[in-house]
């Protein structure tokens, strides 16, 4: 991922057009992701943050919907991250929060 880390994640968590879980789910995701990709069951995202597996499918159904993720065609539990969107993501906390470091 060519976008910082940890500058990505305070975007994430400023993108108000998703829910405080869907950006915390979006957030556990950048953190996990290995070249864009991203291993992962429901199980171990509602271990990692106590969110219902109810809204944790609800959440990568949206951001499957968003383009946010897509499918890896390989395998069933992996996601591959929109760097495109993730651009977005940090382009729209630039112009809202400028001088922010």
């Amino acid at each position: 991922m060519m976008i910082n880390t940890e500058e990505l994640k305070k975007a994430v968590r400023s993108f108000n057009e998703y829910s405080p879980s869907q950006r915390t789910i979006l957030e556990l995701f950048i953190d996990i992701a290995i070249d864009n990709v991203v291993h992962v069951s429901a199980k171990y995202i509602a271990d990692k943050t106590k969110i219902k597996t109810s809204t944790i499918y609800f959440a990568i159904n949206l951001f499957l919907k968003d383009g946010i993720i897509k499918r890896d065609s390989g395998t069933s539990k992996a996601y591959i991250l929109s760097e495109e969107k993730l651009n977005y993501i940090m382009q729209t906390y630039q112009k809202k929060y400028p001088l922010e470091k």
